[in-house]
Order: structure tokens, then sequence, then C-alpha cells
């Protein structure tokens, strides 16, 4: 195969064929006219044909050089937006994460910007909570879980779930503190699933698995639900760590003291044959 141009000698030729005249294409390129000539020359030596006539008048492009001057400026647009491509992704991390758990991960994003500014995370939120690199173009993704389901060198645990009754502070001053639990049952219990699996589990853990609520409300995700719980819809069972922004402000409260833990989180999951270096910096910071 015959060896290509160099790269600087076609980038001369395009810039002295788009304007004739190599004094402008010298000062367009930060370089000398002697320095242009040269690529010049070398470019026509290489290719073994004369791309410009040199007259007096200035130059002009020969029927070969006409020839040659889109194809080139082509190819090399094209390499620039190919290198152009690679640095935005070397910068950008494309992070999927569940929806349940942005009030968690926004202030955590907030430090990362401020402590790495020249990168990017481009933010998917979405129902599921887990993630399919073979089919998914992210760079990493927040999955939810067993702390088993976590083990492994491309995935690291985060955060361990909580789970307490939560309620708006209205319906909280309706509650009997000495029978919360029959307390509870007068008020909508508010399910981020069909399968109702954060009451269960909470209740199997307090050892009520046999109280049963009078009515109940769907939700979607867990953020649906916790947001109608703060809109005093009824009572949810949360995640403290997911719901901190609503328990700070007093949006939401908790009105038990029983906490249950249930060997389910969040992890943070990296393609582990095509991690990027920005999705490794990102990793360390939220593992700090």
């Amino acid at each position: 195969m015959k060896r290509l141009p160099s790269s600087k000698a076609m980038l001369a030729f395009v810039t002295t064929a788009q304007c004739l005249n190599i004094t402008r294409a010298a000062e367009s390129l930060n370089l000398t006219q002697g320095a242009i000539s040269r690529q010049l020359s070398s470019f026509e030596q290489d290719l073994g044909v004369k791309l410009f006539n040199r007259e007096a008048r200035g130059l002009s492009l020969t029927s070969a050089g006409r020839q040659l001057l889109p194809e080139i400026s082509q190819a090399l647009q094209r390499i620039q937006q190919a290198v152009d491509h690679l640095a935005i992704n070397h910068r950008r991390i494309r992070l999927k994460a569940p929806s349940c758990i942005t009030y968690w991960l926004m202030p955590k994003l907030a430090d990362f910007h401020g402590r790495h500014p020249t990168l990017e995370v481009e933010l998917t939120s979405t129902t599921t909570h887990d993630v399919n690199f073979l089919t998914e173009q992210f760079d990493a993704a927040i999955c939810y879980g067993h702390r088993s389901n976590s083990q492994g060198a491309d995935r690291h645990w985060l955060l361990e779930e909580v789970l307490t009754p939560m309620c708006s502070p209205e319906i909280a001053q309706t509650l009997d503190n000495n029978d919360l639990l029959h307390s509870f049952t007068e008020h909508t219990w508010l399910h981020a699933n069909q399968e109702q699996a954060d009451w269960r589990l909470w209740l199997n853990g307090t050892g009520h698995e046999s109280i049963q609520a009078e009515r109940n409300q769907i939700f979607a995700t867990l953020d649906m639900a916790t947001s109608a719980a703060a809109r005093g819809f009824g009572i949810v069972i949360g995640d403290i760590n997911l719901a901190v922004h609503e328990l700070e402000s007093g949006r939401l409260i908790t009105p038990s003291p029983t906490q249950i833990t249930t060997d389910n989180g969040y992890y943070l999951q990296i393609p582990q044959d095509n991690h990027t270096p920005a999705a490794e910096t990102l990793l360390k910071d939220l593992l700090r």
C-alpha cells in the first residue's frame, strides 16, 4: 500500500486551495510561507501530480487539484469529527439511574461537577432497576438488588435500603402512638409496586405480617409513592436514605421508631471490559 501523505501536508493543500494565496494560508495555519510552500511541494511529490498552477498573478488549481480538493476536505472533516466525538465521549459519562434515587444522587453529582468541571454526567432517569450494557449505551448505571448481586469487579455497593413508614405532618398528628399499627390501617397505604413489597417487608420485619390496610394505592415508582405521601395522600414505606430531602425539610415524618434493613440496596455498575476513565472517576467519587 502506498504511503499516505502527512495530515499537515493535506491541511496545507486544502487551506491554500480555498484561498489560492500562500500568505493567507500561512497566516491561517500560523506557519511561515516557506513552510507552506514546502508542505505543498512535498504533497505534490508524494502524489506524483501537479496540484497548483504557479503564475505571476498567483495560484490556480489544476484539474487534478480541483478533483482532489473536495475529497481531501471531506476526509479531514470526518477525521476532525471523529476526534471531537472521541474527546467529548472521553469527558462525558452516560449514567443510568432509577428515578427513586434522584434526591440522593443529585447533590453528589453537583459535588462531582465541582471537583471535576471538565467532566459531564449525562443522567438518564428510568423506572427500571438494572442494566444491559450489550444493548444499552451507558458508561455506568446505578442498579437495585440484593447485596450478594453487587459482588464483582464491575459492581460497587453504594447504600443499603432502610425502610420505615413515612407520612405528612398532618397525617402524623392523627396517629395514636399507643396503637400505632391500628392507626396506620385507618389511612391509605401507598405502594411502589403491585406486589406491595415494601409494606410486606416492613410488617414482616416487625412481626406484624397479618395486618392489612383497608385502602391501598399503587404507584409506578417509589419516588412517586413517596411524593404522594408528602402531599398527604397516605402512608408509604420509604427508604430513609432516598427520602432524606423530604425528611430534612419536614415534608415527611417517620412516626414509627422501627426501621428495618432488607439486605437490598443500590450499587454502581460499570462495563467490565469497556469502562472509561471518566466513569472510573465517578465511581471513586460516589464511593468516597
